[in-house]
């Protein structure tokens, strides 16, 4: 498996070029999946084969949110936002580092819900800055992957720079 990210953009695809852009400056190989429906998340998290990184880009309180569709669009069992449950129930992926960028994803219950398949996953306890959470993402990658450093030490760095980037946790 190659050091290919996947990211799954959610909402602002801005920030998801951005981190494409920077990433690929730095040699790695980027893929973005832009997202518009519940299911849809569920089927790209689920199309990762070859990416051993993947990049949440959204908003979240515990959850992932996903936009709003209307009623009659849902197709039938779908969910309107994921939840750790939906994880559980629906997300069939191993052995990634999934990065949240979503505000307050950092929780036991979500982290445990993609822990329990053998992945490692980061993500915010609380409501961090956007910026913050940019930052963060970018730092970790060049520590990674640009300066080898190991995944652990590459977060310790990448979450040392202020009071915002401390929100990040990570779950093993």
């Amino acid at each position: 498996m190659s050091n290919k990210v996947k990211i799954l953009c959610f909402d602002d695809s801005l920030e998801a070029i951005t981190i494409r852009s920077v990433l690929e400056s730095f040699g790695i190989k980027v893929e973005i999946a832009y997202i518009g429906r519940p299911n849809a998340f569920i089927e790209e998290l689920n199309k990762t084969d070859d990416c051993k990184y993947i990049i949440l880009s959204g908003h979240g309180d515990n959850k992932f949110i996903m936009p709003v569709l209307a009623e009659n669009i849902y197709e039938a069992d779908e969910p309107n936002d994921i939840t750790s449950e939906v994880v559980n129930e629906k997300i069939n992926i191993s052995n990634k580092t999934i990065i949240s960028m979503c505000c307050n994803t950092g929780t036991i219950d979500l982290a445990e819900s993609f822990v329990k398949k053998g992945n490692t996953y980061i993500a915010p306890s609380d409501f961090i800055e956007g910026t913050a959470a940019l930052f963060f993402v970018i730092k970790f990658f060049y520590e990674h992957l640009v300066l080898n450093r190991s995944l652990i030490d590459a977060y310790n760095f990448s979450m040392q720079n202020d009071e915002e980037t401390k929100l990040y946790k990570i779950f093993k």
